[in-house]
């Protein structure tokens, strides 16, 4: 799980740039639960095709993870870690964050959880801060999608 925190005067998040799958690992954990994945417009068609296919490759790792034994996970890394390095070389970085935060799902009351956000962006820094609402509504609409 990350140690990012939450500076509650500013709520922002500071998300980490993701260099190979492996970095990935917490925010694979954690979008089994909740995610967002948020991109930059693509520019062309490379892009719209590396976009999609990295966030079904997230997706499919969220979802499949708890049912994979600890051993077998890292074929899971190794396939995001290489579109990590396709978006890359198209200009495109990978930045995820984690953090606790009140989920409101539809027919339950409002309950903690861990979310998981995965920007895909033009921003070739280490980290990328960003600002998040206290409470989120969470529907399973577009999960793993281009939110």
């Amino acid at each position: 799980m990350s140690d990012d925190t939450l500076d509650s005067a500013q709520d922002t998040l500071d998300l980490r740039r993701a260099l190979k799958g492996t970095d990935l690992w917490p925010a694979v954990e954690a979008a089994q639960f909740a995610r967002v994945v948020v991109h930059d417009e693509p520019a062309n068609d490379d892009e719209t095709r590396a976009l999609g296919d990295f966030v079904e490759a997230f997706s499919a790792a969220a979802e499949s993870w708890e049912g994979t034994p600890i051993a077998s996970r890292s074929a899971f890394l190794e396939i995001l870690g290489g579109h990590v390095k396709t978006l890359e070389g198209l200009g495109l970085f990978v930045h995820w964050g984690c953090i606790e935060r009140i989920l409101s799902v539809p027919g339950h009351d409002p309950a903690p959880g861990t979310l998981a956000i995965v920007s895909v962006d033009r921003v070739r820094v280490s980290t990328v801060t960003v600002a998040l609402p206290e409470e989120l509504d969470v529907s399973g609409e577009g999960f793993g999608g281009d939110e």
